[in-house]
């Protein structure tokens, strides 16, 4: 099965097909089916058609939304990714709302990293709006075949993006999610 008639010339991978696109089709092309009705389908067909990948794009488009507050976070954060086992991943930092002193130390920090982690990272500025609008931003910047959210406080072990991948494969062009945990951090003091 094809989804061509909607996505204006843009091939649509085998792997993406899903059940909710099938079903869209089916609604759009049935016999019986009203032609506003059916424009309206092709319509979200559209726009739930995913184009090919571009050659060389990465798997895995991670985007991380700074504030640029938590500068020791975000270089922790930034420590996780730069270890990954699978490195078919970008990194679209989104600095939202950052003051002159955030927006500096952000660059700082990236700044910081290996050369071949660093040229696998872009910034992406956003002002205002809640937290949509930078994951918008960074959706739209995203190369990817996949998109996943990490924030600058998070830690994730060395074979995140390797799992994902992984699920990937075997998932057929399905979502994909993690679990996270939570651990309770409190200040411990030593003597002397």
């Amino acid at each position: 099965m094809s989804t061509t008639a909607p996505t204006d010339g843009i091939d649509v991978h085998p792997l993406h097909e899903s059940s909710v696109l099938r079903l869209f089709e089916q609604l759009a092309r049935g016999e019986h089916v009203d032609p506003t009705f059916a424009h309206a389908v092709e319509q979200v067909l559209g726009v739930l058609a995913v184009p090919v990948s571009e050659p060389g794009a990465p798997f895995l488009s991670v985007l991380l939304r700074t504030q640029g507050k938590r500068i020791e976070p975000l270089k922790d954060a930034l420590l996780c990714l730069s270890a990954q086992t699978d490195e078919s991943f970008e990194v679209i930092v989104i600095d939202h709302d950052a003051d002159e002193a955030g927006a500096v130390a952000v660059r700082e920090a990236i700044a910081a990293q290996p050369a071949r982690f660093r040229e696998r990272i872009r910034i992406v500025e956003v002002s205002g709006g809640t937290r949509a609008k930078p994951l918008n931003a960074g959706v739209a910047a995203a190369h990817g075949e996949y998109i996943a959210v990490y924030d600058d406080d998070d830690l994730v072990f060395a074979n995140w993006v390797e799992e994902f991948h992984r699920s990937a494969e075997t998932g057929g062009g399905r979502l994909v999610r993690g679990m996270v945990a939570n651990q309770v951090v409190r200040p411990e003091l030593w003597p002397q």
